[in-house]
């Protein structure tokens, strides 16, 4: 029969022919094996008429081609060649796949058309009836089969994958709405009377076992016992006790996990059911980052690590009448309840860090990005940054061991806390300048170079007494590294350093330097660089592991001697040459919106926190949800809604309760009122305290340049230094913005009669000679 062949061929051998096609097909697409007979090579026709049991309907022209397509789908997802292919591929295969299957269901006429009820005594024959119930495994065994593969390549994608789940338990639930018109005759097929429905009934009790707060749980469960009651009758024609044995014990299984679940709830508290309470005090507090998420989900066993939510909790509770313990697991229930919640892996990060970089900081220096120096070029715009690393500490790692729990796994290090800091540069066309290495100690020794470091002789070395940078340190790699090695090829070409606002950077010697060479400095936002500045994102990072990787494997070789300077060197040049990769530096560059300037990426940089003022604002006036028949009721006017159209003692009851939502809420808003008060003397308190200031660095550039361009001589550094009162706990600011009129027009006042720092703040309290 295949198309070699020529010829007319016999209607009866055409029929014959699809019949055993059909058979064979579907059963090794069951058992999970290629038809013997290849579907690309069949030449025989399908027959357009057949021996019909409905005059509308051709059985044998439905099942032919269901026999051709499900052949296509197992060559393309379930052959031996398809298991090579990619998650994507796959994908787009079942994607495929289900398209062409709805295409041959919607081929089929109403009354045999799966999703549309088996009407038996509209069909009459029995012979009907059976093909109608084939016809619909045959659907529903493919749906199975194409949802388990896009599970499988939806892995990581949540809302894909469950979307398929709930696809596999509709299918699970069509198969068992028409397992009371399975003949059970020694002539039905036996995937038909024993597979589909079996499959069916694992199907619904994983899903009840993994989502037991499902809202069709209850449904599903009557459904595992509609098939458990089909076992039994299968039992009786088939005298076979273990199919019966089986489903009654799953069904039973599920139906006690139920009832454990429900009577947990029932003894736990569902403080988190309304989505605006717990649930919402959860998502806010992490955004504010007090690590409230983390106390919740990282010890869930232990009640300890959870009190800011345990507090919370119990405290509703309590305002409800309820003065019961919370249970030990409550914290993973509530979890698992709502999906809005997860685990994540925590992250220390400063406190200052965090409140800085948020969108009005990064506003602020774009503003100066773009305006001041967005015209110099890339090749002469240079990011500048010091980094340190601990000499002698590498990286935890897995290792292969004993199996005994008793023995400890050790990893052999030289843990030395020597700090040595180095200061890297890199321009936006991804060059990176010569490091400059600053060692703790006096002076620089012969014997930490040795000749394999010729490579990397021009490095600039030079030492501390603690290792840390200094005012002298940073002026000395301005001038011996940065301006060397950027000197542009035009000499009227401007260039640009972006840095932070380290003492070192925006000393006067220092901006001075910069603005009579043509460079100028943009600084960085306080506590913002983790977030806008390209070394930081990255570059350091790469350098920093690959550093502590090499450091591992001295480690393993030189039997744990100390990490001297020239271990150090030999450690960080290859850790360097694996950072300093061209393609990294621009991804720096580009990750942090500094080149190519684009202030989006910065504003959607995924450690930036909202603007404190927006998220208390939002938090406090949340926007009125719109209230479904199914909600539960937050406000007396929802409550009186609701009593609508409802019976005289139904809205007679819904009013007390009306009443009593009003007594609260007349409560909750004197409290607001109090609490605002008291929010503004708090604030007014704070304004009352004297702070210490520390000028803008990049304002402070500015004025230093305007003062070198008119040539007037620079103060003297001792006598611009002033004395400010300020409390014990002093909060350093640098300012972001601009001042406001009032304190614009008292500036202007007292300009006359008083003295000023080097930086343009006025002495309030001059220094007594």
């Amino acid at each position: 029969m295949n198309r070699g062949q020529a010829g007319e061929i016999d209607p009866d051998f055409q029929r014959t022919f699809w019949v055993i096609y059909s058979l064979e097909s579907e059963f090794c697409f069951n058992t999970g094996r290629a038809s013997a007979i290849p579907y690309h090579d069949i030449s025989c026709p399908i027959p357009h008429t057949s021996v019909s049991l409905n005059s509308n309907f051709n059985w044998l022209q439905v099942l032919s081609s269901y026999a051709l397509m499900i052949s296509r789908i197992y060559e393309r997802l379930f052959s031996v060649k398809a298991k090579s292919l990619s998650k994507d591929v796959r994908r787009t295969e079942a994607l495929r796949a289900f398209e062409e299957l709805e295409n041959w269901k919607d081929s089929i006429p109403e009354s045999f058309c799966p999703g549309m009820p088996i009407r038996s005594h509209r069909l009459g024959k029995s012979q009907a009836v059976a093909l109608a119930v084939q016809i619909c495994f045959c659907y529903h065994n493919v749906r199975i089969a194409l949802s388990r593969v896009s599970i499988s390549a939806s892995t990581g994608d949540f809302e894909n994958q469950m979307r398929y789940k709930l696809s596999l338990t509709d299918s699970a639930r069509a198969i068992i709405e028409v397992v009371h018109l399975i003949h059970l005759e020694p002539f039905v097929l036996p995937w038909i009377q024993y597979h589909m429905p079996q499959s069916a009934l694992f199907l619904l009790f994983d899903f009840i076992i993994e989502n037991p707060y499902h809202e069709e749980t209850q449904k599903d469960l009557s459904y595992m016992q509609m098939v458990a009651s089909y076992f039994m009758r299968f039992q009786y024609a088939t005298k076979d006790n273990a199919d019966s044995t089986l489903s009654t014990e799953l069904y039973q299984i599920a139906s006690k996990f139920l009832e454990d679940v429900a009577s947990s709830q029932n003894s736990e508290p569902q403080t988190g059911d309304d989505p605006d309470s717990l649930e919402q005090w959860l998502s806010y507090n992490n955004d504010l980052n007090t690590n409230l998420l983390n106390e919740l989900l990282g010890s869930q066993n232990q009640q300890q690590h959870n009190q800011p939510v345990f507090a919370l909790t119990e405290a509703i509770l309590k305002q409800q009448g309820d003065n019961k313990p919370l249970g030990k697991h409550w914290t993973t229930r509530f979890v698992k309840r709502h999906l809005q919640l997860s685990t994540k892996l925590g992250k220390h990060l400063e406190a200052a860090r965090f409140d800085g970089f948020t969108p009005k900081a990064v506003n602020w220096y774009f503003d100066i990005r773009e305006t001041e120096y967005g015209w110099i070029k890339p090749e002469n715009t240079v990011n500048v940054d010091e980094g340190g690393i601990m000499a002698g500490f590498g990286l935890d790692s897995l290792v292969i061991g004993s199996s005994d729990p008793k023995k400890k796994a050790l990893l052999k290090g030289v843990q030395s806390r020597t700090w040595t800091s180095f200061i890297e540069a890199v321009t936006a066309t991804g060059r990176a300048l010569k490091p400059g290495i600053i060692f703790k100690g006096k002076k620089l020794q012969k014997q930490w170079f040795l000749n394999e470091f010729e490579l990397i002789a021009d490095w600039h070395y030079i030492t501390s007494p603690n290792g840390w940078t200094d005012n002298h340190i940073a002026l000395e790699w301005l001038k011996d590294v940065y301006l060397p090695q950027t000197e542009p090829r035009d000499a009227s070409d401007a260039r640009l350093i972006i840095l932070d606002g380290h003492g070192s950077h925006a000393q006067d010697e220092w901006m001075a330097t910069c603005f009579l060479n043509n460079v100028y400095c943009c600084y960085l936002p306080a506590h913002c660089s983790h977030g806008l500045q390209p070394l930081d994102n990255r570059i350091f990072n790469v350098i920093k592991g690959a550093y502590r990787k090499e450091l591992q494997k001295l480690a393993s070789l030189t039997d744990s001697a100390p990490v001297d300077k020239v271990n150090f060197i030999r450690a960080y040049a290859k850790a360097r040459e694996a950072g300093m990769r061209k393609e990294i530096i621009l991804s720096g560059w580009r990750f942090t919106g500094n080149w190519p300037i684009n202030r989006h990426k910065a504003l959607t940089h995924p450690e930036i926190q909202p603007d404190k003022e927006k998220l208390l604002e939002e938090f406090k006036t949340p926007s009125p949800p719109q209230l479904h028949s199914d909600d539960t009721p937050k406000t007396s006017r929802q409550m009186r809604e609701m009593a609508k159209h409802r019976s005289r003692p139904t809205r007679r009851k819904y009013s007390k309760i009306a009443k009593g939502l009003e007594a609260l809420e007349m409560k909750v808003a004197v409290q607001n009122a109090r609490i605002t008060g008291l929010e503004e003397q708090m604030a007014q308190v704070r304004r009352g305290k004297k702070r210490k200031a520390v000028p803008n660095p990049n304002r402070r550039f500015m004025a230093l340049a305007e003062t070198l361009t008119t040539g007037e001589a620079l103060p003297d550094s001792k006598k611009a230094e002033i004395e400010v009162d300020v409390d014990e706990k002093v909060e350093s600011v640098i300012e972001v913005g601009v001042r406001s009129e009032d304190e614009s027009d008292d500036f202007r006042v007292v300009t006359k009669h008083c003295q000023r720092t080097r930086s343009g703040r006025e002495v309030k309290k001059p220094r007594r000679e």
